[in-house]
């Protein structure tokens, strides 16, 4: 069997890692085949003791540089040539969680991303956070993919540091952007959906709504480098066009407030959510609060999105193409 290291990033995460770690006493890939290691960045808890209790080699962060930085430390710090990715606050569904990685991990392949089980003893916000598009992607069959999220993957370890790491000048959405530096270099991603974990997302609407403004600024910054002056100069435009506009017809009239509950609904993609996405839903939740709740979260995370995205293009940041 070809020897893997699970890599774990954590920061006061006590409330999520016995529930982690007590998923993992039931993988069935053979124990002496890999190693569980868990960076701790500074936490005040008792993370790293219960990491160690389960029997992970635990690697301290001195210097708080961001999440980048503690993902580049797990990454050396990784003692085979494959790296398996798992977020504190998920659990593994599937006990051949590896397997199923592992057998897609070759030629041209440099990253195999698993698949978000639906949350069903979870709270009301958690399931309707697992219902936002984009926030986890279902296949029936191995495919092809764009990216190999953090939250639940595996990667081969030479090629990651080959580029030169996940980028510390981010402080999220560091290993999307990696993905996009490998596909460039002529690597390959595929999805598989039998390697399934359960992730507890954010607990309260206020710090999803702090994690979606936060993936919209990054997100600007990624783009104006990749993207360049000459597109990008014309979007800085455009955006400012719109400001202005809006800011010069801001009547709270009734017509006003139906233009902007439509421009919520349609303009920040709301509309996702319905109605394909709402018969989609059914399959796994019948609850009309659940599917509000959902609707409610589109509307926060594409408004919450777009004000980091201005976020980035104004303010900008000191994201650079590598």
């Amino acid at each position: 069997m070809q020897k893997v290291s699970i890599l774990i990033i954590a920061k006061n995460e006590e409330k999520n890692v016995v529930r982690l770690f007590e998923s993992l006493k039931k993988l069935t890939y053979p124990k002496k085949d890999y190693e569980v290691v868990l960076v701790d960045d500074k936490s005040t808890d008792s993370t790293p003791k219960i990491a160690k209790k389960y029997g992970a080699r635990v690697v301290l962060n001195k210097d708080w540089k961001g999440r980048a930085h503690v993902r580049n430390i797990a990454l050396k710090s990784a003692k085979y040539d494959i790296v398996a990715w798992v977020d504190a606050d998920t659990e593994i569904v599937d006990p051949d969680w590896l397997q199923q990685m592992l057998e897609h991990l070759k030629g041209k392949v440099v990253g195999v991303a698993g698949t978000h089980a639906y949350p069903a003893n979870s709270s009301l916000l958690q399931k309707a956070v697992w219902h936002i598009p984009g926030k986890h992607i279902e296949v029936s069959r191995p495919q092809k993919a764009e990216r190999a999220p953090t939250t639940s993957s595996m990667f081969l370890k030479k090629p990651l540091i080959e580029v030169g790491g996940y980028d510390e000048k981010l402080t999220t959405g560091e290993d999307l952007e990696i993905c996009w530096r490998l596909a460039k270099r002529g690597w390959e991603f595929v999805q598989v959906p039998n390697a399934r974990i359960i992730h507890h997302y954010r607990p309260s609407v206020k710090k999803f709504f702090k994690q979606q403004i936060e993936y919209g600024s990054e997100g600007a910054k990624i783009w104006r480098a990749r993207l360049g002056l000459v597109i990008y100069a014309p979007i800085l435009g455009v955006t400012l066009a719109i400001g202005y506009a809006l800011a010069n017809n801001a009547v709270l009239t009734s017509k006003a407030l139906i233009a902007a509950m439509l421009f919520l609904q349609f303009a920040l993609r709301g509309i996702h959510f319905t109605p394909f996405t709402m018969i989609k839903s059914l399959k796994h939740e019948r609850n009309p609060l659940v599917l509000l709740t959902t609707w409610f979260l589109i509307v926060i995370k594409n408004l919450a999105t777009v004000l980091g995205f201005l976020r980035g293009l104004f303010v900008g940041g000191r994201y650079e193409e590598r």
